[in-house]
């Protein structure tokens, strides 16, 4: 009972240090974003497909001012010729660029309020582009990028209370304090494909929303 007494004390101080920004010790926490992304092209690829639009994400583990973590991207692209392929492939009308990889980083400001991020990183590049035999067919190669994000803090802070349960466990509760951001973000992205029509540069930018999430625990060891 004294022990629960004294967490849920803990809990209530750390929340409220944290909300005022007061909270050094927090430094171990998550970011989750989700973004919409606008992409210009140039080298081989752009005789035959036009940056357009799509969708990325990430999620990064966070100790202080550096960070480490997995993301996303998926462009829909502007076909303005087949790319070369043996007689007898259908092509998307709509060729596309899925990349999924890793990236580290560096947060200048207090990630507490509004700040920036400058990531680094690569990932695994498909471009989807036609078809054989109603199986999809790709160029494959690796894309190393840089990105610099400038993200503003949007509101307060909202505590949640989590409860994990194992089979042969006890009740494990994570008390967590959450704020939301709302960012600007340019990268630029190197396409290395196993075909050199595939090969060009991507300039990214667009919008994400972002949320901190800090484990009251975590950060209590």
């Amino acid at each position: 009972m004294k022990k629960n007494v004294l967490f849920i004390l803990f809990c209530f101080v750390a929340s409220v240090l944290l909300a005022q920004d007061e909270a050094k010790t927090f430094n171990k926490y998550q970011q989750i974003s989700f973004g919409a992304v606008f992409n210009g092209l140039n080298g081989n690829i752009t005789d035959y497909v036009a940056g357009r639009g799509g969708g990325n994400m990430d999620v990064s583990f966070t100790k202080g001012k550096y960070l480490y973590g997995i993301n996303m991207d998926f462009v829909v692209l502007k076909k303005k010729k087949d790319f070369t392929t043996p007689a007898g492939y259908e092509h998307y009308k709509q060729p596309s660029i899925l990349t999924m990889g890793l990236h580290f980083g560096i947060i200048h400001g207090n990630h507490q309020n509004s700040h920036n991020r400058i990531l680094i990183g690569a990932a695994y590049t498909s471009i989807y582009h036609k078809k054989k035999d109603k199986c999809i067919e790709t160029y494959d190669g690796v894309s190393p990028y840089i990105e610099f994000s400038r993200m503003f803090r949007i509101d307060g802070s909202h505590y949640s209370e989590m409860q994990y349960t194992g089979t042969y466990s006890e009740p494990r509760y994570d008390p967590t304090i959450s704020y939301h951001y709302l960012g600007l973000f340019v990268g630029y992205r190197r396409l290395i494909m196993n075909n050199q029509e595939g090969n060009g540069n991507m300039l990214c930018f667009g919008l994400r929303f972002m949320m901190n999430r800090y484990s009251i625990q975590d950060n209590a060891k």
